[in-house]
């Protein structure tokens, strides 16, 4: 696909990107240009916020001040959020077409 203003609008908006904190414009340019659709992009994005988060330290999620407790997501979770986004995207993706052929069929080119 081409990159354009309200692709990349659209693709920051299905990254939870808003604010363009995580992606930069020519990052989201070339997830654009490498994509067959907006949902392949979307996958693929979701896919490098999960490994973003690897460079991160998972520390506990829990704790204690006084009779209150807080607790949050950890970089685990986060991480296990975004590949489940890139799945729901990839099973969006309207780019390719494919079919399947069943196995007790033959086929003579």
């Amino acid at each position: 696909m081409t990159p354009t203003d309200s692709l990349r609008t659209k693709l920051r908006m299905l990254l939870n990107d808003r604010d363009s904190k995580t992606f930069t414009d020519d990052e989201l340019d070339s997830l654009i240009s490498d994509a067959d659709c907006i949902y392949c992009a979307a996958s693929e994005g979701w896919m490098m916020k999960a490994t973003m988060q690897e460079s991160n330290i998972d520390t506990p999620n829990q704790y204690q001040v006084g009779q209150e407790r807080y607790q949050y997501s950890t970089i685990t979770d986060v991480a296990n959020l975004c590949y489940k986004n890139a799945e729901k995207y990839k099973s969006m993706c309207t780019g390719r077409s494919s079919f399947i052929i069943g196995s007790d069929v033959e086929i003579n080119l």
